[in-house]
This record gives C-alpha cells, sequence and structure tokens, in this order.
C-alpha cells in the first residue's frame, strides 16, 4: 500500500514551524546586539562630552604641543611621570585605548565612532606620538590599541573587515544562484 501523506505533514509542520522560529529568534537577537552597540557608542561619547577632566586634559595636549620649547617626550620620564601635564595625557591616551579596545572587540559602533571622532583621535594621536613611543621604551605595549584604531581609520588603502552576513542571508543567495 501507498503510505498516508498525512503522516508526513505534522512532522513537516513542525519543521518548518521551528525554521521560521529560529530565523526569527536570529534576527531578533543580531538587531538587539546592534542596539546595544549603538546604545554603548552614545553613551560612551556623551560621557566623554561631559568628562570635564577629558576637555581639561585635552587642552593641556593642545598647550605642550603649541609650545614649541616643551618635549613632548619628557612626560615619559621619571623626572616629569607624575607631573599635572603628565598626567592629564595619559587620561586622555588611557581613554582612547580603551575605545580602540572596545572597538576591536566590537562593543562600540565604529562607523558611529569614526564618524563623531576621527579626525580628533587622528590629531591626539599625531600629537602624542612621540611621548607613546618613549613610554614603550618602559611599557612596550603602551596605547598599541590606540595607534591600532588610528591605522585603520588612516589607512584609506586597507579594505575594512567585511560585516557579518547572516548565516540565512547567505544560505538563500547561495540558492537563488543555483536556481
Amino acid at each position: 500500500g501507498a503510505l498516508d501523506w498525512k503522516l508526513f505533514l505534522s512532522p513537516a509542520t513542525v519543521i518548518v514551524a521551528a525554521w521560521f522560529g529560529f530565523r526569527g529568534v536570529q534576527e531578533t537577537l543580531l538587531e538587539s546586539r546592534q542596539q546595544t552597540k549603538d546604545r554603548e557608542t552614545i553613551t560612551y561619547l556623551q560621557s566623554r562630552n561631559r568628562d570635564k577632566t577629558f576637555a581639561e586634559a585635552m587642552g593641556a595636549i593642545y598647550e605642550v604641543d603649541r609650545n614649541t620649547d616643551i618635549d613632548i617626550r619628557k612626560y615619559a620620564d621619571d623626572n616629569h611621570r607624575t607631573s599635572d601635564e603628565a598626567i592629564k595625557i595619559r587620561y586622555v591616551l588611557n581613554q582612547h585605548e580603551y575605545l580602540a579596545v572596545g572597538v576591536r572587540n566590537n562593543t562600540f559602533n565604529e562607523e558611529m565612532l569614526k564618524d563623531a571622532i576621527c579626525t580628533t583621535a587622528v590629531k591626539l594621536f599625531e600629537r602624542t606620538e612621540r611621548l607613546i613611543i618613549a613610554s614603550r621604551e618602559r611599557r612596550p605595549k603602551a596605547y598599541i590599541e590606540f595607534e591600532w584604531l588610528v591605522d585603520r581609520w588612516c589607512d584609506a588603502k586597507e579594505p575594512k573587515e567585511p560585516k557579518e552576513t547572516p548565516f540565512w542571508d547567505r544560505w538563500h543567495a547561495a540558492v537563488k544562484m543555483r536556481l
């Protein structure tokens, strides 16, 4: 005898319902993750804009940069490491190191940050690069994440890492190519 097609209807319905359920959960999770990254980025930028210590420290960096009598590298040596200027400079550099680590670990929305602070970050690195290099005599990995981020944002020839395409979008594209 022939098989009754009704026997297969229930398992097929369960499989189709599970697939749509999985797809819905997947899309919700991806959207939620992006919203979290955006929220973290906005929170970081807002807190940075309200941070009086940060603003004051950026002003100190600009003053040191404008004063041709001061070599910024001196703030890496033992005689000046504890000066107010050195502490302020490290505060700003540490903030940018934190930012770069967040970008590398996909915690922040990189495009949003790049739009908001790319020029400031690049100029900051240029102003402090000699200090950073001098600091690496004591701590070889000092501000390497910040340098990575500046290089990434400045190097137009380097292709961006591709954005992850969800599995089902790639699967549907592959199926369409076969048709």
